[in-house]
Parts: structure tokens; sequence; C-alpha cells
């Protein structure tokens, strides 16, 4: 007789409980569907008709869609625009979204602080209805081997952060502090 582990069972469990439910990989896991509390409370958000949302806590407004994406009855349509470091950079200084031209690239931490962990992506899809991919953030990432230079960034997926040389092109979710 084979034994099983205490482990292994809530990996068969869980393993069944994605296998046997309606969620695909790039869904958002609904509260019932599985019983993981949600890490962004979508109440602390006000989603506006401009294609941007607020964030009520940090008075911050975020793109709902990627840069070079539009927002058509709250889905992300388009190709992401994908940028170099500091062609993103000098892009926030001249960009213009919603009325507002004082858009940035947010910090490592703002982009952390959306992740959603009931989603398989890392966002919340009724607030950013778009598919993840790598994103810039403005923290550059300091390289131990080059003597102190920073020719790498901080860049985010899927709830993860990794660093990237700052001549890769990613794309860009950009916010403005109100």
């Amino acid at each position: 007789m084979r034994v099983i582990k205490s482990s292994q069972k809530i990996n068969i469990i869980v393993f069944n409980i994605i296998l046997f439910s309606n969620v695909s990989l790039g869904d958002c896991i609904e509260p019932t569907s599985v019983a993981i509390p949600s890490s962004i409370q979508v109440d602390n958000f006000i989603i506006n008709n401009d294609g941007t949302i607020t964030n009520k806590i940090t008075k911050s407004t975020w793109m709902r869609c990627l840069v070079g994406q539009t927002l058509i009855e709250n889905v992300c349509v388009g190709e992401p625009a994908y940028y170099s470091w500091s062609d993103a950079i000098t892009l926030t200084r001249a960009f213009s979204f919603a009325d507002y031209s004082d858009w940035r690239l947010p910090s490592i931490s703002e982009l952390g602080s959306l992740h959603e962990v009931q989603c398989r992506t890392s966002f919340n899809a009724t607030l950013f209805p778009f598919d993840d991919t790598y994103l810039w953030s403005s923290t550059s990432a300091v390289n131990n081997g080059g003597a102190g230079q920073t020719d790498q960034a901080w860049s985010y997926l899927s709830g993860r952060t990794f660093t990237n040389t700052k001549r890769q092109n990613l794309a860009l979710l950009l916010v403005r502090d109100e």
C-alpha cells in the first residue's frame, strides 16, 4: 500500500480544483472557486470613464491598459508598445493620456502592490483587463559585478520581479499621482 503524505494530498486537491473548475490559465479565479482571500480590494478603486483607474487609498491613478492599447468595452485591444528603459523614461516626459501629461513609470513596489493572488496572471482583470507581459518599473537595479553600474532595471511579470538590461524592450503600465 502506497502512503500519500499530507503535502501530496494538498497538491492533489489543488490540482483537481484547478483541473475541474471552469478557470483557464489566463482568468482571474473567482473567490468562490478556491478559498484564497483576495489581495486587492476592488472597492478601493474607482474605475473612471477615461481609461484610468484611481486607487482611493494611495491617491494614484493608473492607466487600465498598457501603452499602445485601447480600452474598448472594458477590454484592452491592440498590441502593447515595447520600449527600452531609457526610451520609456523619455516617453513619459511628453506622454499625454486622459487629459493628463504627468504620467510616469511606477516603482517596482507600486507594481507589486497591484498583485492579485487570486489571479493566474498578476492583475485583477476587472481593474486591469490586459494580458500579462513583462512591465518596466522606474527602479534601477545595481549591478554588483559592474562596480555599481545601473545598466539594469527591475521589471514585473505575474507577481514576480526580475532584472533586465535597460536595452531590452518591455511594455509600460503608467501611473500618475493625484
